[in-house]
């Protein structure tokens, strides 16, 4: 149609081409200087603790939390669950290891995922999918020791 030349055409889709390539390069650049220079202001909405284990080892740790932050725990045992509520603190019956209890815990809100239950594999893999599915950035994980012998 000849709206535009070839030449102008060639000179668009090489700024097309230069700015996408550029623009990563540039904001790297930049978020790590402001990084060094501690400029960097990083907003984070989430807040909260998730904690996998009512049992008196997360009881504690809850209570404690309880007092400044929002603390959700999650059991699998209804016994355990109940003595939370009892107590005063939000607890939630499931499985630690599906996406359910975690939405229903709120999850994708919470600053900080807690495992404190007496198996390590669960723990680790809570965990594990605390970080894949719902991106909770902190996590802590109650790992006992290997018995040799």
């Amino acid at each position: 149609m000849n709206i535009i030349s070839q030449e102008i055409f060639s000179i668009l889709v090489f700024m097309a081409i230069s700015t996408t390539l550029t623009v990563p390069v540039f904001l790297t650049w930049t978020t790590n200087w402001l990084k060094k220079r501690g400029e960097l202001v990083k907003q984070d909405a989430r807040n909260g603790y998730l904690i996998l284990g009512a049992n008196p080892l997360g009881l504690y740790i809850a209570k404690q939390l309880a007092e400044q932050n929002e603390v959700i725990l999650i059991d699998y045992n209804k016994d355990l669950v109940n003595e939370a509520k009892a107590q005063g603190l939000k607890a939630i019956y499931g499985n630690g290891l599906r996406e359910d209890a975690f939405e229903e815990a709120n999850a994708l809100n919470k600053n900080t995922f807690i495992a404190l239950t007496g198996n390590s594999e669960i723990n680790l893999l809570s965990a594990q999918l605390a970080y894949n599915s719902f991106y909770i950035p902190n996590r802590i994980v109650l790992v006992s020791r290997l018995k040799m012998g």
